[in-house]
């Protein structure tokens, strides 16, 4: 007998506009979490999960039948703890890429491998859709998901700078040549 504690299952499934206030949540958590010290402390503190409730409501509306798509983690009581969008990548020449612009789990979920099976998740979808990589953009000073991404197999590739508000932030982009790693997981 042994007296490891299981890990409580996880489900990964499609988005639908009635998780809109649940990924907002997530998002605004996460971000709060994730980014202080990062991000200025007046745009963290302004964030509002009715202001992105809204924004998400409009999104998965209008997702419908679009080449992008948005997956929720639930955990074991099926309470929504992490999302992920995905559809083809933003960058130029580069038809069978597929990119992860949105990835993030309630401090709670991560490191419990919610975050892996998400972005096996992401990739099967990408992998549906005709893509055969991967761009990920992290902030360049978020170590904590540089080293996730590195983990999965991501290889950082560029850098680019961005801007939110007054800030001038540096991103970088993880990399799969392949989806291979991710769907063999």
């Amino acid at each position: 007998m042994s007296n490891r504690i299981a890990t409580p299952p996880t489900l990964v499934r499609e988005a639908t506009a009635l998780d809109a206030e649940a990924i907002a949540r997530v998002r605004v958590l996460s971000w709060q979490s994730a980014y202080r010290g990062i991000i200025d402390d007046s745009v963290l503190d302004a964030l509002s999960v009715d202001t992105d409730r809204d924004r998400w409501l409009r999104r998965l509306g209008a997702a419908a039948g679009g080449a992008g798509f948005t997956r929720v983690v639930a955990g074991p009581q099926g309470r929504v703890v992490g999302f992920a969008s995905a559809g083809p990548a933003r960058l130029r020449g580069e038809p069978h890429c597929g990119e992860v612009c949105l990835l993030y789990l309630v401090p709670a979920a991560q490191r419990q491998g919610s975050g892996t099976r998400l972005m096996q998740s992401m990739a099967r979808g990408l992998h549906a859709r005709g893509m055969r990589s991967l761009v990920v953009w992290v902030l360049a000073r978020n170590a904590a998901a540089r080293s996730f991404y590195a983990r999965l197999g991501g290889c950082e590739s560029a850098t680019r700078d961005i801007r939110l508000g007054a800030q001038r932030l540096e991103e970088v982009a993880c990399r799969w040549d392949s989806l291979e790693p991710l769907l063999r997981g």
